[in-house]
């Protein structure tokens, strides 16, 4: 599939070498089919030499720096990427969680603050600084956020109510653990994880 998907992409580069979206498909097909990462990284740059105001030229390359682990550079990327879409909150969470990652829980904080700041009620942002205070080891905060997930989602989904169940057992929680993993099998009967933790609590 990657080498079809490569054989064209340099095929339209040949006919079309001045679009940019080509060469972040390139990019894409050289990572997948050679895991070349050199290569892969100087067809996402072109992309960018093409047009600078390309925001998922930038993404792609601070994903890749991610896989990498190369996060100081994923971090530069990013940033390019949110400078020129600010109003793509995905961006920013893969920053943040890029930064979590990476060991810096504090800075990991403050970045998914900032987007809250900016994005007041998107929840994505909410469930993964419930887990970075998990990780500060601040159970207040991170049982209030984890919360404020469920409450304000209609139907929350299951990785939210998943998240919620390991932040109560690690606060010894067992009895809201226990309710939270109950809803998850009636929303989706058979989920693994939901069983498997039902099991270690009963």
């Amino acid at each position: 599939q990657w080498q079809t998907m490569l054989r064209t992409a340099q095929a339209a580069i040949t006919e079309f070498p001045g679009e940019p979206q080509l060469y972040i498909e390139l990019g894409f097909a050289i990572q997948n089919s050679s895991g070349s990462i050199d290569e892969a990284v100087k067809a996402f740059k072109w992309a960018i030499k093409l047009d600078e105001s390309l925001p998922g030229a930038y993404t792609v390359l601070g994903n890749l720096m991610v896989q990498n682990q190369q996060f100081d550079e994923a971090f530069y990327w990013y940033s390019e990427a949110i400078e020129r879409d600010p109003e793509n909150v995905s961006v920013y969470i893969l920053q943040a969680n890029m930064v979590r990652t990476s060991g810096n829980i504090e800075t990991a904080i403050d970045l998914y603050l900032n987007a809250l700041g900016r994005f007041p009620a998107n929840m994505e942002i909410l469930y993964e600084l419930a887990w970075a205070y998990r990780l500060r080891d601040d159970k207040a905060e991170a049982i209030t956020t984890i919360e404020e997930v469920i409450s304000n989602s209609t139907t929350p989904a299951i990785k939210y109510l998943l998240r919620a169940g390991l932040i109560y057992e690690w606060v010894a929680e067992r009895g809201k653990a226990v309710d939270i993993y109950k809803q998850i099998l009636i929303l989706e009967p058979g989920n693994e994880t939901a069983v498997s933790r039902l099991d270690s609590l009963q």
